[in-house]
C-alpha cells in the first residue's frame, strides 16, 4: 500500500526524467504500480467489495445491544467482606451488637 509520501517521492523523480522503468526498479514497485501512481492525483482509498462479515453466533444474538441479560459482578475470594470498607462494617457490627445486648438492661 503506497502512502502520498511514496505518491510524492514517484511524481517528484518522474518530474526529474526517471523513467517508469527505472522509477520501479529504485522505489521496488511494478511499473504498472507506477503507472497507476502517474495516472492518479491522490491515492485510492481503500473499501471494502464485500460487506464484513458477521459474528458466527449474528443469528442467535439479540437484535438490541441493550439486552435484559444481567450484569455480572466479578468474583470476590473468600477472604474478603461483602464490601470494601472493612473498618465501617467492623464497628458498625459492633455497636449494633452492644445495642441489642444492652438494649435490656
Amino acid at each position: 500500500m503506497l502512502t502520498v509520501d511514496h505518491y510524492a517521492k514517484i511524481r517528484l523523480a518522474h518530474r526529474d526524467g526517471m523513467s517508469v522503468r527505472e522509477i520501479a526498479r529504485v522505489f521496488h514497485h511494478s511499473r504498472r504500480k507506477v503507472r497507476e501512481v502517474l495516472t492518479n492525483p491522490q491515492p485510492t482509498p481503500y473499501a471494502r467489495t464485500k460487506p464484513a462479515p458477521s459474528p458466527v453466533l449474528g443469528a442467535f444474538m439479540p437484535s438490541s445491544t441493550a439486552s435484559s441479560a444481567p450484569t455480572r459482578t466479578p468474583r470476590r475470594s473468600s477472604g474478603t467482606p461483602p464490601c470494601n470498607c472493612i473498618a465501617d462494617c467492623a464497628t458498625s457490627t459492633v455497636i449494633e451488637a452492644n445495642t441489642i445486648l444492652f438494649a435490656g438492661t
